[in-house]
């Protein structure tokens, strides 16, 4: 248990099952760099375009109605696919005030994120797992 407590990372082979782990959602963080300059501190967007590439995208949209975002429009892609700048190409933003995204996306290209030239959030998110549902 102590080994398995202190671990960064645990592979898994054959993934989890759904009712394996809970996904615990932070709080939406505009990305300082990527078209804002203020960090912490600023209103949630009004008008953003609500990005992620996570097994269950589902989870990811309440967490944002929670929050009280509203997307204007939602773009998912499977795990792990590869995106590329089209999706945030500046003509493709439609009157998008932002891109809220989790942290796990934006951090696989931000470059392509932030040529969008509207500001990025991130709402990072972590699964935590009970010992007893492996061991």
């Amino acid at each position: 248990r102590d080994i398995v407590q202190s671990a960064k990372a645990i592979a898994l082979p054959g993934g989890i099952r759904e009712s394996q782990g809970r996904i615990i959602y932070g709080e939406i963080q505009p990305v300082v760099g990527a078209g804002s300059t203020t960090g912490r501190g600023q209103k949630l967007p009004l008008h953003p375009i609500a990005f992620c590439g996570i097994a269950r995208p589902g989870s990811f949209l309440k967490a944002l109605a929670a929050a009280g975002v509203s997307p204007l429009r939602v773009i998912t892609v499977k795990d792990h696919a590869r995106f590329h700048a089209d999706h945030f190409a500046p003509c493709s933003m439609n009157g998008a005030d932002a891109i809220v995204t989790t942290s796990k996306d934006y951090w696989r290209d931000p470059e392509i994120m932030k040529a969008s030239g509207i500001p990025v959030w991130i709402l990072p998110m972590k699964v935590e797992f009970s010992y007893d549902d492996f061991f």
